[in-house]
C-alpha cells in the first residue's frame, strides 16, 4: 500500500511539473533598426539553464512558467520577461545603450614607449655572426628565361645588418634571344646597402 501512494505521488508530481514545463521561442531585434540580434544571451534566472539567438536572432528554451528570462547583448540595455502560461513566443527588442569612458590624458612628455625601445635596442646582439647566404635571380624577356645568375657568399651579420659579403661560388647562365645574349652586368654585383 505504502508502495502505491510513492508511486501515485511520484506520478502527480512528475505530471504537475510536465504541466508547468514547456518550450519557448522567440526572436530578438535591435529595437532602434529592427534588425535581428544573433548571438544575444537568453538565460533562465531560476533554472540557471541559458541560451543564443541564431544567425536570424531565434531561439528556443525549456523552461517553467513563472521563471525570470534575461536577455542580453553587448552594447545593449538588458531586459528581463517572466514566463506567462499562455505565451509561448516572444518577440523581444533590445534598446541600444551608450558607454561612457573615462578621460585618458595623453601628454608628449610621457616617454615610456621610447624607454622600452630603447631598452630593447640595449639588448641586441651587436657581434658579427657568420652565414652562408644564397642569391638568385632570373630575367625573362617575353616570356622566356634569358639570364639566371646564383651566388653562393660567406656573409658576416650584425643584428639585422649584412656587413659583409664575400663571394664563395656563383655562375651565370645565358640563354640566345633574337640571335643575341642578353646579360645585366648590374646583377651580378652585390651591393651593401647604407
Amino acid at each position: 500500500m505504502y508502495r502505491i501512494i510513492s508511486i501515485l505521488i511520484l506520478f502527480f508530481a512528475i505530471e504537475g511539473y510536465g504541466q508547468n514545463t514547456y518550450l519557448i521561442s522567440g526572436k530578438v531585434f535591435d529595437k532602434q533598426t529592427n534588425e535581428v540580434l544573433p548571438y544575444a544571451t537568453i538565460y533562465d534566472i531560476s533554472s540557471k539553464r541559458g541560451t543564443v539567438t541564431n544567425l536570424k536572432g531565434k531561439f528556443s528554451l525549456k523552461t517553467t512558467i513563472g521563471d525570470t528570462i534575461n536577455i542580453s547583448y553587448i552594447g545593449y540595455s538588458t531586459i528581463q520577461i517572466v514566463i506567462s502560461k499562455h505565451k509561448k513566443y516572444y518577440k523581444l527588442f533590445l534598446e541600444g545603450k551608450e558607454n561612457i569612458l573615462n578621460t585618458l590624458i595623453i601628454r608628449p612628455d610621457n616617454d615610456f614607449l621610447y624607454d622600452l625601445v630603447a631598452k630593447c635596442r640595449k639588448k641586441r646582439n651587436k657581434t658579427l655572426k657568420t652565414s652562408k647566404s644564397y642569391m638568385r635571380i632570373e630575367t625573362d624577356i617575353a616570356k622566356k628565361q634569358v639570364e639566371l645568375v646564383e651566388c653562393y657568399y660567406n656573409s658576416y651579420i650584425s643584428g639585422q645588418d649584412i656587413e659583409e659579403l664575400h663571394l664563395k661560388n656563383g655562375r651565370i647562365a645565358l640563354v640566345k634571344f633574337r640571335d643575341r645574349y642578353f646579360h645585366s652586368v648590374a646583377s651580378s654585383k652585390a651591393k651593401k646597402h647604407q
